[in-house]
């Protein structure tokens, strides 16, 4: 048996999903179709379908007792046979739209107000309607915040109703930025970050760590966004494997970021 690497296809996750959905908001970003795919296979490998949500947000605001989604209208199943050859292609293949459903929320106490959070029903509604169970949210800060909102939203459901898990990946990356080296080890969090202007800068955290010294390189605005979002009070894990894996972000209520390391030779 050939012993494994880096290479090997990862092992299978234990999981209750069967249909995960997949939305790509705000403007278009280098590389799109690329994240697109990756997650989508991630799924596949594991038995999951895969839909693609068209245009954002846009359609499923626009779902209804009388207009229900529609396949190849509203959203598209994912299959490797579509994911062939789109990882380069032009554009994006389920496209995008700004369509925002939590903008009429912009404070704790708006998620009681049933006008407010109506865009945000529907959108649950709409992916229940075609039995999505969890949701990849791809954007920027606005659809980072949106993402957040859809959670905390589904927290205020009767105790029986289904939830829809969300993860979101950020989409933008700007290309002379050289990120910043999150080592974790020996109960520390050590940032540092080397720049011509004015050299090294490190800062230490004390944190419950206590594995083998790791270090990454991550663009630290992502990690910024997701902690942006949360009360102060509110406690995350930060799942680790590697140095070349995704940092996993999430919440005891179920709420997760996804963070791609950078490279470190630039």
């Amino acid at each position: 048996m050939a012993k494994n690497s880096t290479l090997s296809r990862p092992p299978r996750t234990p999981h209750n999903f069967r249909r995960a959905a997949i939305l790509f908001a705000g403007g278009p970003a280098p590389a799109a179709n690329a994240v697109i795919s990756a997650a989508a296979v991630s799924f596949l490998r594991d038995d999951i379908e895969v839909v693609g949500v068209k245009h954002g947000y846009s359609q499923l605001l626009q779902f209804g007792p009388d207009r229900p989604l529609v396949e190849g209208q509203d959203y598209v199943m994912i299959d490797h046979k579509m994911l062939r050859r789109t990882r380069n292609s032009q554009g994006i293949i389920i496209g995008t739209a700004r369509a925002n459903p939590g903008k009429n929320v912009s404070s704790p106490t708006h998620l009681d107000d049933p006008e407010r959070v109506a865009p945000l029903k529907t959108v649950y509604e709409a992916l229940r309607s075609i039995g999505v169970d969890m949701l990849v949210s791809i954007g920027g800060d606005d659809t980072l915040k949106t993402a957040n909102k859809f959670r905390l939203f589904q927290e205020r459901l009767p105790l029986e109703a289904p939830r829809i898990p969300v993860v979101h990946l950020p989409k933008t990356i700007d290309n002379d930025y050289r990120g910043i080296d999150f080592t974790f080890g020996d109960g520390t969090l050590k940032l540092e970050a080397v720049t011509a202007e004015i050299g090294t800068s490190q800062v230490e955290l004390p944190i419950p760590y206590d594995g083998d010294p790791i270090t990454m390189k991550m663009d630290h605005r992502f990690v910024a966004d997701f902690c942006k979002v949360l009360d102060n009070e509110t406690a995350f894990i930060f799942e680790i494997e590697t140095e070349n894996s995704p940092a996993l972000l999430s919440t005891e209520d179920g709420y997760a970021y996804v963070i791609m390391p950078m490279a470190k030779d630039r």
